[in-house]
């Protein structure tokens, strides 16, 4: 509750700051501002065509299908290990008392229960490698998305891009910041990122 809190109430200082700058700029300005010198952003369709992030989304992909089988690798290396144990337990008790064959019993479960735990972090120490990676590229696709649209603004003289709708990370959905003005530079941008 606190942590979507948090998400909120940062969410609403981006929104304060974004409007602060929004005025100022058109104070700076002064009557320079008109609606041809502001470009307007759907980001939501730049990031399922912008090719920074079209090659970030199929690296994703990737990374999924990968840890999916070394995830289903390592689920049967781990039954392959209870299946071993077991025909050593079955083996190891034979002609036992059944306090003996307690303490062997135990004995196995805690090897199978070292052996999953085992198991376990390996498959998320994975995931954590290719989190790592993805992290990393988009880091990159948007450092090359921010560089294009920079280039593009300056070669322009747009005095402001923005950012037509905005990711909400709690709700997973984007909506519109911008409802009228601007030009709507989303396709330059896109294939100027092809080039």
């Amino acid at each position: 509750m606190a942590k979507s809190r948090k998400q909120i109430l940062g969410f609403f200082l981006v929104i304060i700051v974004f409007a602060a700058v929004l005025a100022l700029v058109a104070q700076g300005a002064g009557n320079q501002v008109t609606t041809d010198s502001i470009g307007v952003l759907e980001l939501s369709q730049v990031r399922e065509k912008f090719p920074a992030y079209v090659k970030l989304k199929g690296h994703e992909t990737q990374y999924q299908t990968e840890l999916n089988a070394f995830a289903a690798s390592q689920r049967t290396v781990l039954a392959n290990y209870y299946s071993d144990l077991q025909k050593q337990l079955e083996a190891e008790t034979v002609g036992k008392t059944d306090a003996e064959k307690q303490d062997i019993n135990n004995k196995y479960s805690k090897l199978a229960q070292d052996k999953s735990t085992e198991i376990s972090q390996l498959t998320q120490a994975k995931a954590q490698e290719y989190q790592n990676k993805l992290n990393e590229e988009s880091v990159k696709a948007k450092q090359a998305l921010d560089a294009t649209i920079s280039a593009y603004g300056a070669e322009k003289k747009f005095t402001l891009i923005l950012s037509k709708n905005v990711y909400d990370p709690v709700n997973r959905i984007y909506f519109d910041m911008v409802y009228y003005g601007g030009k709507d530079v989303t396709a330059d941008i896109i294939a100027k990122g092809s080039k």
